[in-house]
């Protein structure tokens, strides 16, 4: 906006009020001590549509930011779950002697682990089920595909997949901290104890 169309907005402005307080008999106006007419207006306001479109784009981004934190609030706790029922497998498949024994260490392991988490699984929404799978590669070092299919078989590792496939989610999802810069950062400040709002301003 150019500094002619900012003056000419004041000066309308002051016209306008000018104009509501005389006919509203308010005693507005008064001379200095030179003899000139002083106006009394109400402050006027100016603001660049620019500005506005990024204070929009910002508290976007500050919704956007908040619903992440949420997401990964709810499922990374589960993450390092996985993280410590994978170290606890390997220490105990390397104790067992027989096929049979791991077939069936695993098979009793599986129904306890639905028994505890299937309540809170099932109640994720596709997002955070997402979030989930990359936090696990994460913690891990295995994609969620790849530990079915080591710990179960390859057809089990196919099916879950299907299964995903039709909710919208991908157990072969990786997680690339160079990429998820917000996730990363999210995570690292939980596992400092020290999360907070978004506070970030974008330039």
């Amino acid at each position: 906006m150019s500094v002619l169309a900012i003056v000419i907005a004041v000066w309308s402005a002051g016209l306008c009020s000018a104009q509501d307080t005389a006919e509203k008999g308010e005693k507005k106006f008064r001379k200095a001590k030179d003899g000139v007419p002083v106006v009394h207006v109400n402050t006027v306001y100016i603001v660049d549509k620019a500005s506005k479109k990024a204070l929009k784009q910002q508290q976007k981004r500050k919704t956007e930011y908040n619903r992440l934190r949420r997401n990964v609030e709810i499922v990374y706790p589960l993450a390092k779950k996985c993280a410590i029922v994978i170290n606890e497998v390997n220490a105990k498949l390397a104790e067992t002697q027989t096929e049979r024994e791991r077939d069936k260490y695993l098979d009793r392991l599986e129904k306890e682990l639905f028994e505890r988490y299937q309540g809170e699984i099932t109640q994720l929404t596709v997002t955070q089920g997402k979030i989930l799978i990359k936090l696990i590669h994460r913690e891990t070092g295995s994609r969620a595909y790849d530990l079915i299919e080591e710990y179960k078989n390859k057809r089990s590792a196919g099916v879950w997949q299907l299964v995903a496939k039709v909710f919208g989610t991908d157990l072969k999802l990786e997680y690339d901290k160079e990429k998820e810069v917000h996730i990363e950062a999210i995570v690292r400040e939980l596992e400092a104890g020290r999360l907070h709002d978004f506070k970030v301003i974008y330039h």
